[in-house]
C-alpha cells in the first residue's frame, strides 16, 4: 500500500501501443463537441445530441478567480474524485462556442445524466488594464431534462472546494491524502474516502472537509452504453 500527501498538477501523453489504454471519446454535433472519459466505457451519452440543441440552463457558484491564480488542477481533481458521472466536454469546432460558451480547442469538467450534461466554465466579470485586476467566476451550465440538478451538484461541489480546499496561492491548496491498494481489495479493507477504481489498483481520496453533505449522485442508466470512441 502506498501513500501520498501532496500533490503537482500536471498532465500526461497516455499510453500507446500493445499496453496502451486510449480514452473513450464520444463525439457529438457533427464533431464540434466531443465527450471524453478517462476510464471505462462511455456510458450513458444517448439524447445529448438532442439535449444540446435546446434550451440552455445557466447557475453562478459566486466563486470568483484572478488571472493570476490558476485554480484548475486543484478544482478538477476535487471534481473527478468525487463526483459520479464526471467527464470532460471539449470543443473542436468554432461553432461548440455559440452552444456550450466553450472556446475552440479548450475543455470543461462535466457531468453526465440521463441525456443531459452539466459542465463548469469560467467567465469573465471584471475588466482591467491590469491583468491582475481582472476578474472570473465559475458558472454551471447545462442541458437536458436533468440539466438543473447536474448544474446545482457542481455548483455545490465548487462552493465545497472554495470552503474546504482552495487556497490564494497555487502551492498551498489543501491536498487529499491518497491512499493506494491493490485492485481486488475488498470495500470493508479500505480506509474512509472516495475510492476510484483503476486497472491495478484502487485509489482512496481523503479530502479535507468530505464530511460535509453534498446533493446525491443523478441516477443514469448504464444499459444503452457507447463504448466506440474516436
Amino acid at each position: 500500500m502506498l501513500h501520498a500527501r501532496r500533490f503537482t498538477y500536471c498532465g500526461f501523453v497516455r499510453d500507446q501501443g500493445q499496453q496502451g489504454r486510449p480514452a473513450p471519446i464520444v463525439p457529438l454535433l457533427d464533431g464540434a463537441l466531443a465527450l471524453r472519459f478517462d476510464d471505462g466505457p462511455a456510458v450513458g451519452t444517448q439524447g445529448l445530441e438532442e439535449a444540446l440543441r435546446g434550451r440552455r440552463h445557466e447557475v453562478a457558484t459566486g466563486v470568483t478567480l484572478r488571472a493570476a491564480n490558476s485554480y484548475f488542477g486543484s478544482l478538477q481533481l476535487f471534481a473527478a474524485t468525487t463526483v459520479p458521472g464526471f467527464c470532460r466536454l471539449a470543443a473542436h469546432q468554432e461553432s461548440a462556442e455559440a452552444v456550450t460558451g466553450i472556446a475552440k480547442d479548450r475543455d470543461a469538467p462535466a457531468l453526465l445524466g440521463e441525456a443531459s450534461l452539466a459542465y463548469l466554465i469560467h467567465v469573465q466579470t471584471k475588466d482591467s488594464h491590469r491583468r491582475e485586476d481582472k476578474e472570473w467566476e465559475w458558472f454551471a451550465y447545462s442541458f437536458g431534462e436533468q440539466g438543473p440538478e447536474l448544474a446545482e451538484r457542481l455548483v455545490a461541489t465548487v462552493l465545497a472546494w472554495d470552503r474546504h480546499i482552495r487556497a490564494e496561492a497555487n502551492d498551498e491548496h489543501a491536498d487529499p491524502v491518497l491512499s493506494v491498494h491493490p485492485a481486488g481489495t475488498p470495500d470493508d479493507a479500505l480506509p474512509a474516502g472516495d475510492v476510484l477504481d483503476k486497472v491495478n489498483c484502487r485509489l482512496v481520496f481523503r479530502w479535507p472537509g468530505r464530511d460535509v453533505v453534498l446533493p446525491g449522485p443523478v441516477e443514469r442508466p448504464v444499459a444503452d452504453a457507447v463504448t466506440e470512441g474516436v
